[in-house]
């Protein structure tokens, strides 16, 4: 098949939808598909015209709303493009819509994966609600499917797709189980992992209350040091914060961790965390199931989508969001048992290979685009 994607931003851009497309088109070109990927240049502007395989395509971006790029000829080049189908990303207006209306009058089907809802505050609230209530509508009765990424813990009951799940599937993301692996020697006692992007559009990932936890940590085991991986401009607030609660010497701001390091950033912790603040904005949790794969244990909240998952395998502790006590009881209730550590990283590792490895997961994208194709 020839396989369009179109996210706005890809490789070396790194985000959770970013890896998601990045590891699914891999593995597409892998099963000998042409995958070409259409999205946006980002700053600072990357040489890279291929990867694994993957031609990318990149348009210059003219504006950003929200924190999506918008490409106005992307339009245009994708009617060029030569496709049997294509799959579009969503919480990125724009990117979406036109995916989808091309495909139509090209009569090609359309994949639509559906990580979350887009909301926002003041204008960009308001932007949003009038996109979800007119465009957004509009590409939802026109896709083929739509890809959750889960459908555990209420997920999939998003208001929006209400009148949509007679054609929405369940699919994880893939996760490299080769390249996040268990590393050989021991982790580093009390090093408790966070990444994400450090900006305000993903503050519900909860570093905030990860930050304020921390402080209750610390009065019980005083080497606790706390690695926030990633970069952004609310890198110096979060920083702020730590100092304001004393912790400033338990915290590390390393920055972007290099997609190269990522694994290895992983293997060096004893645990890693994911105190996202709603299930509204947060997704999958792809970076959970990647310290999982790496025998890491894991704190996480309900609002993720994987939670159930993580606590039915006993691959970490959930607990309820926006709740720094009940964070810190559950850093504590597994930083402090080496033998459970290892317990639960056992467990999270062999869910991993059994749910959400790239070749599992593969095998059903495969065979919903051919189901798409034949139809």
């Amino acid at each position: 098949m020839k396989i369009v994607h179109t996210p706005p931003v890809f490789y070396p851009h790194i985000g959770g939808v970013e890896n998601l497309c990045l590891d699914l088109c891999r593995g597409l070109v892998a099963a000998g598909h042409d995958v070409t990927v259409l999205c946006a240049e980002h700053q600072p502007r990357p040489s890279i015209q291929e990867v694994c395989g993957i031609r990318i395509r990149r348009l210059r971006s003219h504006l950003h709303i929200a924190s999506a790029p918008i490409a106005l000829g992307f339009p245009l080049r994708l009617a060029q493009e030569d496709f049997d189908i294509v799959h579009a990303h969503l919480p990125f207006p724009w990117f979406a819509d036109w995916s989808v209306a091309i495909a139509r009058l090209k009569h090609k089907p359309a994949i639509l994966s559906y990580h979350n809802d887009i909301l926002g505050e003041g204008l960009t609230g308001l932007m949003a609600w009038l996109y979800n209530h007119t465009f957004l509508r509009f590409t939802l009765e026109r896709v083929d499917r739509i890809v959750l990424s889960s459908n555990e813990g209420g997920r999939g009951q998003s208001p929006q797709l209400a009148r949509h799940k007679q054609k929405t599937v369940a699919i994880p993301p893939g996760i490299d189980i080769e390249r996040f692996a268990p590393a050989t020697g021991r982790r580093e006692e009390g090093v408790v992992f966070f990444l994400s992007v450090l900006d305000r559009y993903r503050y519900y990932k909860g570093l905030e209350y990860l930050l304020r936890a921390l402080p209750r940590v610390r009065e019980r085991i005083p080497a606790v040091k706390l690695v926030v991986g990633g970069d952004g401009p609310l890198k110096e607030s979060y920083r702020q914060l730590a100092a304001d609660l004393g912790i400033a010497d338990s915290v590390e701001f390393p920055g972007r961790i290099p997609d190269e390091s990522l694994a290895a950033t992983f293997n060096r912790a004893s645990l890693f965390v994911l105190p996202s603040t709603t299930s509204a904005q947060e997704g999958f949790g792809i970076v959970l199931a990647e310290a999982m794969a790496c025998g890491i244990p894991v704190v996480a909240t309900t609002a993720v989508g994987m939670a159930d998952a993580v606590r039915e395998h006993r691959a970490g502790i959930v607990v309820e969001p926006q709740d720094a006590e009940a964070l810190a009881q559950a850093m504590l209730t597994i930083l402090s048992d080496r033998w459970l550590q290892g317990e639960l990283g056992r467990n999270g590792r062999a869910l991993v290979e059994q749910r959400y490895s790239t070749s599992v997961v593969l095998s059903r994208y495969l065979e919903l685009y051919a189901g798409c194709v034949t139809t």
